[in-house]
């Protein structure tokens, strides 16, 4: 209202109009036009100096005004004057009684109370130049009835259509040309989407818009994702899920199998009895020919095999030697150190289960370092001295406890856990019969001493200071009993005795031990020794008819020979893992045999 001044005289039945659009024909959903103020609808109040923006100008175009004022006489014709200052010619009569009437029909709008267009005899003069108003005003649109939408059908439930192309869900579109919306609603077109592609419409309740699913294809704005990835998304993550399970069952499988790969091996009685031992290596003797083998021994890792040479006389003028092979190659054990010590022989030599220390000895014992492959030297002053010649010692499992038994038949305990300084651990206990034979079981609580009376005692020695016999003492044997040994699960143990024969002992109950089966016999002449594997599964014993004979003893109720036995060896050693079997040849030579 601020293109017009304040003078002009104002119409406060002016009514605003829509402008016409462009195309010609009704055009209800398209964008609306900026209004045109005519008669009949209220209008600012005069005075106002809020501007008004008509169309073809702008916000920025309207400004403040000079204050009107009636035309000057002027030299020029009055039509000049008049064709300048009303340029837009009114609409003829007809067309605006016309629109006068068309307004006044519809329902809620006042009468015109004058002509839309005046005169134009009265206008020419009081309407300023602008050039808002160069272009002719189009006639008045033609307002649609406003009709009511009907009330819609109920829906009918779906039925069920061939599935898409490629996939994509939902009935069929309906064809070209038939109508959407309400029923009975005329046709038209989509609010703001008047390029819409054919086929593409509103599904039914539950189904998603259907539409073309040809190469390219996008979904419409706003994304529609398939039901069939939908489907394949949820598939998709079950199928991870138990891939991740397969993968740690197989890593927990794995991992058992390592933990186990020992337990997967067959037992050592099992490989004999489907192939006898096979000989992999024979170390020589020792050149001087006045020397003979006293004792061999592995260390804890199986890496180490100590073979200790003595004169073969109590007078032998010459040294005791030391000789050590690394065996981790078994089919060619290299020598690593051979070293040589003062005393003449290894009388009752035993060695620690690391193979650190060794006991030598006849009528008192020495500590010696043996860990050094190159130099064996004594780490201990002579102790444990007793009158006779000969005795039998042996270390505790721990390798902190030695067992020294005498002629007399005594036994003593020393604590060497310093080497250096050997103590007894308490007083001597047992005597009568002269000790043939000992033996710790592998916790080493309990101690088996083995005696010329033929009779086998057991003391509890996890005191060390005070240990105790338990029950009564095995019998069974009726001459000597030359070797004992434990199982390595400590619940049998093998006797060996100068009847030739070999008894096996249950002692679940080291009070009440008991006879598993008969006695073993095949030995010609006694048994001067017997040791277990580290399974538990074949027992080795030889004598001195210098044969080795092994036994399956997995049951030791049902004990039974395996294969062939070893001619002309003796002194059997087992090696940790239970692979290897060393023995001494009668020539003085090692021979390891694989065992599986």
């Amino acid at each position: 209202m601020g293109d017009v001044p304040s003078s002009t005289p104002f119409d406060p039945d002016e009514t605003i109009v829509q402008r016409p659009s462009a195309q010609p024909g009704p055009a209800p959903f398209a964008a609306p036009e900026e209004p045109t103020i005519l008669s009949g609808e209220p209008a600012v109040p005069p005075g106002s100096e809020e501007p008004t923006i008509l169309p073809g100008a702008s916000a920025a175009s309207a400004g403040p005004r000079e204050p009107w004022r009636p035309p000057q006489p002027s030299d020029e014709s009055p039509d000049a004057v008049a064709a300048e200052a009303s340029p837009v010619a009114p609409p003829a009569a007809d067309e605006a009684g016309a629109t006068t009437a068309r307004h006044a029909a519809e329902p809620g709008r006042p009468a015109a109370a004058e002509s839309v267009w005046p005169a134009a005899a009265e206008t020419a003069g009081r309407v300023p130049a602008e050039p808002a108003w160069a272009a002719p005003l189009p006639p008045a649109p033609v307002w649609p009835a406003t009709v009511s939408p009907p009330t819609p059908a109920p829906t009918p439930a779906p039925r069920p259509f061939p599935p898409a192309p490629h996939g994509y869900g939902g009935p069929p579109a309906p064809p070209p040309g038939q109508p959407r919306g309400w029923p009975g609603a005329p046709p038209r077109p989509w609010p703001g989407q008047a390029d819409q592609p054919a086929g593409y419409g509103p599904a039914g309740p539950g189904y998603p818009p259907a539409g073309p699913a040809g190469p390219g294809y996008r979904p419409p704005p706003g994304g529609l994702t398939p039901p069939a990835r939908r489907r394949f998304g949820r598939w998709g993550l079950v199928l991870l899920v138990l891939a991740v399970c397969l993968l740690l069952g197989a890593a927990a499988t794995g991992i058992t199998i390592l933990a186990t790969r020992d337990d997967a091996k067959p037992t050592t009685a099992q490989a004999l009895l489907t192939t006898p031992p096979t000989l992999v290596a024979q170390l020589p003797a020792d050149p001087d020919r006045a020397r003979a083998v006293y004792g061999i021994g592995f260390s804890a890792d199986g890496r180490r095999l100590a073979v200790a040479d003595g004169g073969t006389t109590v007078g032998y003028p010459g040294q005791a030697a030391l000789r050590q092979y690394d065996v981790r190659g078994s089919a060619t054990p290299a020598e690593i150190g051979r070293s040589t010590i003062a005393r003449p022989d290894w009388w009752g030599i035993a060695f620690t289960p690391d193979l650190r220390t060794a006991a030598v000895g006849i009528s008192d014992v020495v500590l010696l370092d043996v860990h050094d492959p190159a130099r064996t030297s004594a780490v201990s002053q002579p102790f444990g001295q007793h009158s006779g010649t000969g005795h039998r010692t042996l270390f505790a499992p721990d390798g902190r406890v030695l067992a020294i038994a005498t002629p007399d038949g005594a036994v003593r305990l020393w604590n060497v856990a310093d080497r250096a300084a050997p103590k007894a651990a308490g007083a001597p206990f047992g005597g009568g019969a002269q000790v043939l034979s000992l033996a710790f079981s592998p916790d080493g609580h309990t101690l088996a001493v083995a005696g010329s009376d033929s009779l086998v005692h057991l003391w509890n020695v996890a005191d060390r200071a005070h240990p105790t016999a338990i029950g009564q003492p095995l019998t069974g044997h009726v001459s000597g009993v030359w070797s004992v040994a434990f199982s390595p699960d400590g619940k049998t143990l093998a006797t060996a005795g100068g009847d030739r024969t070999i008894r096996l002992w249950d002692l679940a109950d080291p009070a009440r031990p008991r006879p598993l089966g008969g006695p073993l016999t095949g030995h010609a002449d006694g048994v001067l020794a017997v040791g277990f594997s580290p399974d538990g599964t074949v027992l080795a014993s030889h004598g001195p008819d210098n044969i080795i004979h092994l036994w399956n003893v997995a049951d030791p109720a049902h004990a039974a020979p395996l294969g062939q036995p070893l001619a002309d060896q003796w002194g059997a050693t087992f090696s940790p893992n239970g692979d290897l079997l060393a023995t001494v040849g009668i020539d003085n030579s090692i021979r390891l045999w694989r065992l599986r």
